[in-house]
């Protein structure tokens, strides 16, 4: 449907109001019965090992209730699909290019630019590229959105660049950014790409050998900025930047891949997101965690 205007409701059936008035107001989204709920889109490329909407749901219906999460999604085919006004209608956007055992071309530097600005905007992003690479080729996906986001000498590697243990530390001694390096070391599937060149505040796991400057790691998750402000409601576009939460493993986040393994980050991400829109001062207060020089990796400086 066009995501640009209120529907109108259609009574019996799941159908959603995207940025509908009525009942729910401030940029929210309502289904046919009023019932707030929070929205987002799930755009696709390629196949392998995607993200299971239903995952997602799980997290975020921790946190507003079963039933009041919903999703749409978008499976890419052209070089220029995405339009950021459209995009406003989502409290969330996954970006999820599978997994491909090759340097697949997947997205054009002006869609990638239209969901930095989305996020710029005040948007929650959420990336899962492995190994990626923009049409046209030349630069991995991750280290394209990064350099749009003030890391200019950012560098990113191919698929399984990465090829070791399963399981990897987190790169601060603590919680770390957002307070979403909750478990000591994350369950992965030993084979993923990384990034170096972020600042290392944005650093939440890296590969077992940590190797060069504080922010020339490997890093396998991250969240940039690391202190995202909040305003709270749900209006767009925002006053603030939103945040950006990347992985350069394709079972990650909010996947059960794992099983019981990697439960305490999926439940932290939802509260995280929760709180962004909910509770900016929780929000906010967990940016304070640099003020304890012991929560720092010790060779950096917070």
């Amino acid at each position: 449907d066009d995501l640009d205007t209120t529907q109108s409701d259609n009574i019996g059936t799941a159908d959603v109001d995207e940025r509908a008035l009525g009942a729910a107001n401030d940029g929210e989204v309502e289904d046919h019965h009023h019932k707030v709920t929070f929205h987002w889109l799930h755009i696709l490329r390629t196949s392998g090992y995607s993200e299971k909407p239903t995952n997602v749901n799980a997290s975020l219906e921790a946190q507003y209730g079963i039933g009041y999460v919903t999703y749409e999604t978008l499976t890419m085919t052209t070089a220029t699909d995405l339009v950021l006004n459209d995009l406003f209608d989502y409290q969330m956007v996954v970006h999820d290019a599978g997994y491909t055992s090759s340097a697949t071309q997947v997205e054009s530097a002006d869609d990638l630019d239209v969901i930095v600005a989305y996020q710029q905007a005040g948007g929650v992003l959420i990336t899962k590229h492995e190994g990626l690479v923009i049409t046209g080729g030349g630069i991995f996906v991750n280290a394209y959105l990064a350099h749009q986001l003030g890391f200019s000498g950012a560098i990113a590697n191919e698929a399984s660049a990465y090829d070791g243990a399963t399981d990897l530390p987190r790169f601060h001694p603590s919680a770390s950014a957002g307070g979403l390096a909750q478990q000591p070391t994350l369950r992965t599937t030993g084979s993923l790409s990384t990034i170096r060149g972020l600042d290392h505040r944005s650093i939440l796991y890296t590969t077992p050998v940590v190797a060069g400057s504080c922010n020339d790691v490997h890093a396998a998750d991250w969240l940039v900025p690391w202190n995202p402000q909040s305003d709270g409601g749900y209006t767009y576009p925002r006053t603030q930047p939103g945040f950006w939460l990347g992985t350069g493993e394709t079972t990650e986040y909010f996947s059960a891949y794992y099983g019981t393994e990697n439960t305490d980050n999926r439940s932290g991400i939802g509260r995280y997101i929760y709180e962004y829109y909910n509770a900016p001062t929780s929000f906010e207060a967990r940016n304070d965690w640099v003020n304890d020089p012991n929560n720092v990796h010790p060779s950096c400086s917070g």
